[in-house]
This record gives structure tokens, C-alpha cells and sequence, in this order.
């Protein structure tokens, strides 16, 4: 595929990345731009650690490797023929042991509601002798302790109003939002009241909003155009009130994630409604704004570049199914086209553990100094 004009400056390289000893890091070469990176473009990796594979980079880092290090990743500009390079810098940590419980408010979508990576990164935790507990109003079905604000079809805006317009089967809940107190036409999305109500008062010591895919999944070209700033200003709404109702809380933002890597998921969710590549330049499209928009917004806010760690093909389910009805054999589908399969999940987690240990360290390192 010859990329146009625009798709090489659309490259989503954070500039930067944290690590955890001992915890696999992925850079996969299919979340960086809206189509594939192939060897046409003669992609080159440049970094005194991991290991450049096929379709990523990946590193699990050693205690020897605990600092700071450059990477970057050329490739050839299909324009005139120049290598482009882009830059990251990689902030390996060691594994910070916390007696003292941290709390840490999941907020998102179905992926979040599903209690999936939340429940991963629990665990993690759990196994690293770390004190962690998720909050929220909800809890993951099956138990008790995965709590979250986690709504199945949730855009941004559902988060800012009372009562969500559009509802379906089985699909939406018709529900007030979590953050919206007082009643229309006065309500208010009020973030320090809800810590009072459903917090005891307390900041989070991590919030993690994960939203987008439902924003931008059914959007045409132009569309895309229109809506996108409006999605960025609803986050900016959703993040602006969380970060007045809070003092100590540090919040990560996860842009929506790159789906699977085959149109066969999106034919067995969608029919011929929504083909790969249309979800896929959204998604890309929403991921871009979402960085360029809030990568320096403030000093409490992040970007957590999940989207970087998951991999394409086998973070995403998949069943087995005949080649055809005469075929008589079997062989692995993609079934699930936005939805990581329990992999994928255990993927999110640790690019959430990498940035909850980095952003421990930042602060600390900020009140010693």
C-alpha cells in the first residue's frame, strides 16, 4: 500500500515510554500508522537494547538497564525517497514495592466494564506484593473486588450529561452518568462531589480514562473531520472537571486501542457495516488529536500508550472455523474486532503497571526535590 501524502506525518511514536524491570515492553510497527509497515518502507530500529522482530520491538528490561535510553525508528519517506526518523526515549524503572494501599479508578468503556485488564493488572500487583485496589461505583461481574466506572458503548459525551441519548438491546444502559450531579437543566458534572459520595472523600491515587472507540467507529470521512475536534473537547471536559476535583491524583489517558489486524473480525461483528480499514483510519485519527491535544495538557496528566503494547493479531479472539462447507478442515478466525482477547488484556495492564511505577517515581523524585 503507497501511503498518501499525509499518513507519514500522521506517526504515533509517544516521546516518551516507561518500562518495568522484569515486565515484556511491545512498540508494535501496526499501531504507528493507519496502514501496514512494511518492508517497502525499509523500517529501521535503532536502540542499544531489545530487539528489532518483524512486526515489533520488544524488550523485557534487566535491572542493568534501569535509566534512560534514546530510540528511534527510520523509515523511507514514499515521497521522495528520504529516510524519516522518529524519536522516543525509553524510562526503565525498577519495581517499587508499596505497602500502603494505592487506589486507582478505571473509567472507559466495555473493555473497561468487562473488568478484564483491570482484573490483570490487580493481579500483577497482587504477585509483585503491591498494594492496589480498583475503585468505582460498578464491579466486574463475577466479583467483588474489580470496581470501575466502566460502561458498555460509552462515548465521551456520556460522561458529560444526564441520561445518554442513544440506547440499544442489550448494548447501552440507560443510566446516569457516574460524575453528573444535581438534576437538568442544572446539572453539573461535579468530579469532587463524587469523590465525596463514593470516594469517602479521598483522591484516587491513579484515574485511567480509556474511551474513543464508540466515538469514532461509524464515522465517514467527513464526519471524521466534524466530530473529531468535538471528541477532543469532550475529553478536555471529562478531564478538565477530574483534574479540579482532585489535588494528588495522577491521570493516564488511554487513546482507543488499534483493532484487530483482520477484516475477518470485523465481517463476523459487523456484516458489511463497518469494513477494518474505515474503524482503523478513525481510530488512528482520534489517536493523534488525543496526543496533540493533551501530551503536554499538565503537569497530572499522561498519555499511557497501550495502544504501543497490544498485540494485532493475537491480543484480539479467535475461533476455529471450516475454510468452507466442502473444505472439511478447520483453521483460526478472528472473531472480535475491538475487544482484546485474555492476552490482550494482560497487555493493557502492563502498560498501565509500567506508567503507575513511573509516575510513583516522578512524584517522589518531585517531593525530595
Amino acid at each position: 500500500m503507497k501511503p498518501s501524502l499525509d499518513l507519514i506525518d500522521s506517526f504515533a511514536l509517544p516521546q516518551s515510554i516507561d518500562l518495568v524491570v522484569g515486565v515484556e515492553s511491545n512498540l508494535y510497527f501496526d499501531a504507528l500508522l493507519p496502514c501496514p509497515i512494511t518492508e517497502e518502507w525499509e523500517p529501521a530500529i535503532s536502540c542499544e537494547l531489545g530487539s528489532h522482530r518483524s512486526d515489533r520491538w520488544i524488550l523485557t528490561p534487566k535491572i542493568s538497564h534501569l535509566g534512560r535510553h534514546p530510540l528511534t525508528l527510520s523509515l523511507r519517506d514514499p515521497r521522495d525517497g528520504q529516510r524519516r526518523t522518529f524519536a522516543t526515549c525509553l524510562h526503565i524503572h525498577e519495581k517499587e514495592i508499596r505497602s500502603d494501599l494505592q487506589r486507582w479508578l478505571p473509567i472507559g468503556d466495555s473493555i473497561t466494564a468487562s473488568g478484564h485488564y483491570v482484573e490483570a493488572l490487580l493481579r500483577r500487583a497482587n504477585q509483585e506484593r503491591d498494594s492496589l485496589q480498583s475503585v468505582g461505583t460498578r464491579q466486574a461481574e463475577g466479583t467483588s473486588s474489580v470496581k470501575h466506572e466502566g460502561y458498555p458503548g460509552w462515548k465521551y459525551l456520556d460522561f458529560l450529561r444526564k441520561r445518554p441519548a442513544v440506547t440499544g438491546p442489550n448494548f447501552r444502559e440507560e443510566i446516569d452518568p457516574p460524575f453528573i450531579f444535581s438534576s437538568p437543566p442544572n446539572e453539573k458534572l461535579d468530579f469532587a462531589a463524587y469523590r465525596e459520595t463514593h470516594l469517602a472523600g479521598q483522591d484516587p491515587d491513579f484515574i485511567t480514562i480509556f474511551l474513543g472507540a464508540n466515538d469514532v467507529a461509524l464515522l465517514d470521512d467527513t464526519a471524521l473531520t466534524e466530530e473529531i475536534p468535538k471528541i477532543v473537547s469532550h475529553a478536555e471536559a471529562l478531564i478538565n472537571a477530574i483534574l479540579e476535583g482532585t489535588t494528588q491524583s495522577r491521570v493516564g489517558l488511554m487513546p482507543p486501542l488499534p483493532p484487530s489486524a483482520s477484516q475477518d473480525a470485523f465481517g463476523i461483528n459487523y456484516g458489511c457495516l463497518i469494513p477494518r480499514w474505515r474503524y482503523r483510519k478513525n481510530q488512528h485519527a482520534l489517536l493523534r488529536a488525543l496526543q496533540d491535544r493533551f501530551g503536554d495538557f499538565s503537569a497530572r496528566l499522561s498519555i499511557i500508550p497501550a495502544f504501543l503494547q497490544i498485540d494485532p493479531v493475537t491480543g484480539y479472539p479467535a475461533r476455529d472455523e471450516p475454510t468452507n462447507t466442502h473444505a472439511g478442515d478447520n483453521h483460526p478466525v478472528a472473531c472480535n474486532s475491538v475487544h482484546p482477547s485474555p492476552s490482550g488484556h494482560r497487555q493493557i495492564a502492563d502498560a498501565i503497571f509500567a506508567w503507575m511505577i513511573g509516575q510513583r517515581i516522578r512524584t517522589s523524585n518531585s517531593s525530595d526535590s
